[in-house]
């Protein structure tokens, strides 16, 4: 089967490859009150099973592109996809929180496979406006399933427990394995197939990459807006349940409209793009995402706390982010057809250490009000609107040349 860059069915497999990360977080998140009582442990030990997985996440990312610029996409894809069911199916065993965070971690090694390699191979298949339309298409399809995989984490919950959960994502993700198989080619360009895959090359790589001017101000864009979803994904359950006082259904039912502001954006940018450009397409949702966190920053500091003082704000700074993440990565990955694996690890690895390390600091800092999440979002949206600006300047000065799709 040959790939048509332009088709749904391409774009579809592609958001189902992203939301591997959203279905292996956003489903377990219904579970994280309940992990509490049946392990008689605290939240910061309840959310380090979380942690664990996004330290995974991020430890595989700087392997992951470079080894699949090698040796292709599609091994790549297939090998990691069959251990992140395995790893969940270890989950499902576990019978402590340590355990639990082992496999966790493992899990997350695996599922690096599906968002990094995602945006490579829309790299190898357009370049600029083209490769910021079809990712954000791809985006608009995979902002169903952070809406839908809390409300089947919920379902899972009730009908088997937490361990039924990890069960489901395990067969979810080996039907996507037989999808690959059977219908995905190979897109790596054969130019970059059989370079050497030693340390020396990945370092000397990624120094070209962090030494150009266009990949680091969209990287501190992309940044910024992960970092927001980061901080609100990591802290949203325990903050909605202990102080929202909302039940597991409901905190899924406001996480599923929150992310219709993402779905929002993403739709948005895939119409605009090509018409309006990447620039003006990241000055609105830079200015989308600034709206949002500072409303949310102020209701919370007014002493505003419920769920829609919350949901608000979050779906503007979502509609922003479903604007802007698609940009950004089509504007830093678009220089380096050759490199585009080790241009989407890279860019995915800093973007997922920082947002880790964020929700780390709010989880740290909770003191039973919305404030702590709410500070951190506001700080996001207000870096993303200060970077957007300077990587708008640096683009005035020196425009960006795009290769042929």
């Amino acid at each position: 089967m040959r790939v048509n860059p332009e088709s749904t069915a391409l774009a579809l497999l592609l958001a189902m490859l992203m939301a591997t990360i959203s279905v292996s977080v956003d489903a377990t998140l219904p579970a994280l009150p309940l992990l509490l009582a049946e392990f008689d442990a605290g939240s910061n030990e309840v959310l380090f099973t979380l942690t664990a997985f996004f330290l995974g996440y991020a430890a595989a990312q700087l392997v992951c592109g470079p080894l699949a610029d090698r040796f292709g996409r599609r091994p790549v894809l297939l090998w990691g996809l069959t251990l992140h069911a395995a790893a969940s199916l270890g989950c499902a065993s576990a019978g402590s929180l340590a355990s639990l965070a082992g496999w966790r971690f493992l899990m997350g090694l695996a599922c690096v496979v599906g968002p990094v390699l995602a945006r490579a191979i829309v790299r190898d298949l357009h370049a600029g406006e083209h490769a910021a339309r079809l990712m954000a298409r791809v985006m608009t399809l995979f902002g169903v399933a952070p809406i839908l995989a809390p409300l089947a984490g919920g379902a899972l919950l009730a009908a088997g427990g937490w361990r039924a959960i990890y069960v489901g994502i395990a067969l979810a993700t080996m039907v996507l394995v037989a999808v690959i198989a059977a219908s995905l080619p190979e897109t790596a360009p054969r130019a970059a197939r059989g370079s050497s895959v030693s340390p020396v090359r990945f370092v000397r790589n990624f120094g070209t990459l962090l030494a150009h001017p266009g990949y680091r101000s969209a990287l501190l864009v992309g940044c910024a807006a992960q970092a927001g979803i980061f901080a609100f994904v990591t802290n949203a359950s325990l903050v909605s349940v202990q102080v929202l006082e909302l039940t597991p259904g409901q905190f899924s039912a406001l996480f599923a409209f929150v992310m219709l502001g993402h779905i929002a954006g993403a739709q948005a940018g895939s119409r605009l793009v090509m018409r309006r450009g990447i620039n003006a397409m990241l000055r609105l949702g830079a200015a989308l995402s600034f709206a949002g966190g500072m409303l949310l920053a102020a209701c919370s500091f007014a002493g505003l706390e419920n769920a829609w003082s919350v949901a608000i704000p979050m779906l503007l700074y979502l509609a922003g982010a479903g604007i802007v993440i698609p940009c950004v990565s089509a504007a830093a990955l678009t220089p380096f057809p050759s490199m585009a694996g080790a241009a989407s690890s890279l860019q995915l690895f800093i973007q997922t250490l920082i947002g880790a390390a964020l929700g780390l600091a709010v989880t740290a800092a909770a003191d039973a009000s919305t404030r702590p999440i709410a500070a951190a979002i506001g700080l996001c949206s207000l870096a993303l609107f200060a970077f957007e600006r300077l990587h708008h300047a640096r683009r005035v000065r020196a425009p960006v040349r795009h290769g042929a799709s």
